[in-house]
Parts: C-alpha cells; structure tokens; sequence
C-alpha cells in the first residue's frame, strides 16, 4: 500500500470534480427523482411510497413514527409478542424531524435522507475512483459505471424468454441490487452505507500512512454508523479490513 500511496500524485487531480464530475452528480440527482418527480409535477398525493416496491417505504414511514415518539421501534408487522427494541439512527433522525419540526411523515423522510444518499452516493464513488483509477477519462468512466451501469442480464433474458417467470425475477432482483439507482428509490439509508463505506476504506489507508488518531476514531465511527445503517455494508468492511 506504501508503493500504491508513493504514486498518488499521479492518481488524484484537483480538490473538485471536473465537468464530468459534475454532470454526474446532476445526473444522480435527476435519477433520485425518477419516481418522485412524476407525482409531484401531476400534483399527486405523496404517500411517502418512493420506490419500485411501496411496501418497503410506507413501513419506513410507521418506523419513523415509532421512533418519533417512543425512540425504539417495535415490529407490527408479525403476530409474535414483542416490544420496542429496536434503536435505528436513520429512522430516529427523521422521526426526531417529525416530532420537533411538524413536519409530515413523508416529508422527514424524504427532505433528510433523499440529499444525504445523492451526496454521499457521489463524494464516495468520486473520491474512490480518483484514488484508485488515473485521471481523465479512466476516472470518468469508473464513476459512470458506478453511479449508472445496469447489468444487462435481465433484459436480455426477457428477451430470450429462457428460464420463464422465476428465473427472470431471480435476474430482475439481483440486477437491482446492483444498481446504484435502486438505492435512490426509497432506500436512501442503504445509499448511505453502501457509498460510505469506500470513504471510510480511504480514511483507513491514510491512517496507516501516518493519520493520527483522530481519524482513526472517525473512520472507526464511521464504520460503527455503517453498520448500523445497513448490516451487510457493515459486514463487507469488516471482512475487507480483517483480509487486509
């Protein structure tokens, strides 16, 4: 890692994205309204549904609300006795939002965490790519790829008709949880964790280049938050810094 950091001149070009930068983050931000967008120009009512699988949200939105007013949140979607266990930062911040602003449901949901995924989604990808990849159209092509790629399998698959229903849900679910995008639509928390983890990776590197403990502790506290946000990303980067 000393040898890969001895050329970082080399990799890292200005302290602000270029005009491609900026497209793409422009890009992300129409992309994150996708679903959204369309409701609010036809003047719709916002249920606070906004993703491709509305269920996820509108449970969301009853997590918010248990978090608003008692912190802990309780599972009411089984028939199993239990009670408020469960403390998520996430859906504390917007029901924090909720309780002490008036502001809707939908909106303490979506004002907070719809920003936080697309800035976070691309400072992550953008600063990882340009540590890793050389600059110019190398960086910019990694950043595309990482904010906008699709796999293709799904689509050519229904194409084909191979496999039938089953086998093409399989590829639809598993292309989604590929793409950045799906993560704009209503699951802005698994935004967050998934596109900081690389900033914490990078903090980690300049920690053992010499970083002090101040932001060891950060990177440590950030990682905590990951975790907490999202289990799996949490995993993930345990797994990378226990390998490494």
């Amino acid at each position: 890692m000393s040898d890969r950091s001895s050329d970082i001149s080399d990799v890292e070009h200005g302290r602000w994205p270029d005009w491609f930068g900026w497209l793409c983050l422009t890009g992300l931000a129409l992309l994150s309204m996708a679903v959204l967008g369309p409701l609010l120009l036809k003047g719709r009512t916002l249920s606070g549904a906004d993703g491709l699988f509305p269920p996820d949200q509108l449970q969301y939105l009853t997590w918010i609300r248990e978090a608003s007013n008692h912190w802990l949140i309780g599972n009411r979607f089984d028939f199993q006795p239990d009670s408020r266990v469960f403390l998520h930062p996430g859906f504390l911040l917007s029901g924090l939002v909720h309780r002490f602003t008036g502001l809707s449901l939908q909106t303490s949901f979506l004002t907070v965490w719809k920003p936080a995924a697309v800035l976070i989604t691309f400072i992550g990808c953008w600063l990882y790519t340009r540590r890793t990849l050389r600059a110019g159209w190398p960086q910019r092509v990694g950043m595309f790829l990482a904010l906008f790629a699709v796999m293709p399998w799904s689509g050519l698959w229904k194409l084909t008709g191979w496999g039938g229903a089953p086998r093409q849900y399989t590829l639809d679910f598993i292309s989604g949880e590929m793409w950045t995008g799906q993560t704009m639509f209503g699951y802005m928390m698994t935004a967050c964790a998934v596109f900081a983890l690389p900033l914490v990776l990078l903090g980690l590197e300049r920690v053992r280049n010499g970083g002090g403990w101040g932001l060891l502790a950060a990177c440590s506290l950030g990682g905590a938050w990951i975790m907490w946000l999202q289990p799996w990303q949490g995993a993930e980067l345990m797994v990378i810094v226990g390998l490494v």
